[in-house]
Parts: structure tokens; sequence; C-alpha cells
């Protein structure tokens, strides 16, 4: 996937996907997920791309909460929905919690998606791992 700037890319994906689980209690979120499941597969390919990884780490921590703080507000100026990034990251995001009622949602989402994927076709919980295991980074 051939994309101007992935890291951006990356917290755009990340950034759609918590604010439809932290609003989980929402039909209207519930719906997001589902749609919005095939995010989870480019999240996981972008976490595997040495070029993301070297851009995120490039911008550090800093870089990362200013960019995510621009995604919020390009959302909140064009009325879309938005969560604000947590504090720690989005390692603690809903969206990695087993126990999220997101979950079910998100798994039929990414389950859908997958059916358009040929090739390799990580499963629903390789994605969150991934994500876990860059959490110091998101």
């Amino acid at each position: 996937m051939e994309v101007l700037a992935p890291e951006r890319t990356l917290l755009e994906k990340l950034a759609l996907l918590h604010d439809s689980a932290a609003r989980s209690h929402d039909e209207k979120a519930l719906e997001r997920l589902v749609r919005g499941g095939r995010h989870l597969y480019d999240i996981q390919r972008l976490l595997n791309s040495e070029q993301v990884i070297a851009a995120l780490d490039e911008i550090g921590a800093e870089g990362i909460a200013r960019l995510s703080a621009d995604i919020d507000k390009h959302s909140a100026d064009a009325g879309f929905s938005h969560t604000p990034r947590p504090v720690g990251g989005y390692g603690e995001s809903p969206l990695l919690d087993p126990l999220s009622s997101c979950r079910p949602a998100l798994v039929r989402g990414y389950a859908q998606a997958m059916a358009l994927v040929y090739g390799y076709r990580p499963s629903f919980d390789e994605c969150i791992e991934t994500i876990r295991a860059h959490s110091e980074r998101l």
C-alpha cells in the first residue's frame, strides 16, 4: 500500500476505530465498527512496515500526540465524531479490551472485510496483538 504519510494514515484509522469503540453504547458507533473492521487489516499491515515504524520513531511520543490532536481537530472541524486519543496512547483504547461491548461488531466487520482480501489474511487476534505490541509507540 503506497500512501504519502503512512504514519498519519495509521493514526487516522486508529482514531476512527477508537472513537467507535469508545462510543460502542451507541448503535451508530457499532455500525461504524462493522463497516470499519477493514481498518484493522490496514493497521496490522502498516505496523508491519519498517517505513512506518521508522516514521513513528522519528516523530516520537510528542509528535504522535500532536499528529493525533491534529486528526481530532480536523474531525471536529468537519463535524465528524471523535474521541480524543487516550493520555497513554491507543494501547489504552477500549478497542483492545477483549471484554468491551465493541468486540462483537469489530469481529464481524473484520470477518466481512477478509472476504475481500486476497493473499495473506492475518487473524483478528493477530491484528489486535500487533496493535498491543506497538502500543508504546501509539
